[in-house]
């Protein structure tokens, strides 16, 4: 862990237009998140809290501003680089799991490092060990509809993890979960983060869970600010 930025967000606006109303989502957030850190980013619903992290992950652009996430331009790049910079640089951890329900746990695993590099072999060699790390090898040749909904959350902080990301992006990965299942997710995937030294953005209802992390924003009426 280290101070150097991994995440730059600077000036950044989106403002949603249709032929009714002009809405502003963001107002122009700025922010650097150094490598290594666990950040959270709470707010009401409807803030723009999973705004930002569409916005961070490439899947929606800005109005206005820029990010930078290692060094890679997120909001000014073409289709092509930008999938090709999600595969290798980022992770992604969604409410619902989206498992692939015809695929066990572990050709689920193994399926984003298979995509990018074509190595079956060495795909299985590093989904099981993530399986065993998140403690389902036991579980791995299992089908989501076989699993525990926080064992397909497991499932899925291990899939997120396996091309090394530099940024893991976390949209609610407990608020899908019981009390039990969502306390114990929330160990594994801290825990897990930060044993691979990658850096997390979570957003997240649960404040007790933001408290976790090493740095927690909030977002109130399209402005981001520092707790």
């Amino acid at each position: 862990m280290n101070d150097t930025p991994v995440i730059t967000c600077s000036h950044v606006t989106k403002t949603f237009v249709t032929e009714a109303e002009q809405l502003t989502i963001l107002h122009d957030i700025s922010f650097e998140v150094p490598c290594g850190r666990t950040v959270s980013i709470t707010g009401p619903s409807g803030c723009g809290k999973s705004t930002l992290l569409s916005l961070l992950g490439g899947l929606d652009r800005p109005t206005h501003g820029t990010i930078f996430i290692d060094g890679f331009s997120v909001h000014d790049t073409s289709e092509t680089e930008l999938a090709r910079f999600r595969s290798e640089k980022l992770g992604f951890i969604f409410q619902f799991h989206f498992l692939l329900k015809d695929f066990s746990a572990l050709e689920n695993v193994m399926m984003p490092h298979l995509i990018l590099y074509g190595n079956r072999q060495q795909a299985r060699n590093v989904a099981r060990e993530l399986l065993g790390i998140v403690g389902l090898e036991n579980r791995m040749h299992h089908y989501p509809d076989q699993l525990s909904g926080g064992e397909r959350q497991r499932v899925a902080i291990a899939r997120a993890l396996i091309n090394k990301p530099k940024v893991v992006l976390a949209d609610e990965p407990t608020g899908n979960l019981d009390e039990n299942n969502a306390g114990i997710i929330e160990t594994i995937l801290l825990e897990t983060i930060r044993q691979f030294d990658t850096t997390l953005l979570l957003v997240t209802h649960d404040s007790d869970f933001a408290k976790k992390t090493d740095i927690q924003f909030r977002i109130h009426e399209g402005n981001l600010f520092t707790l």
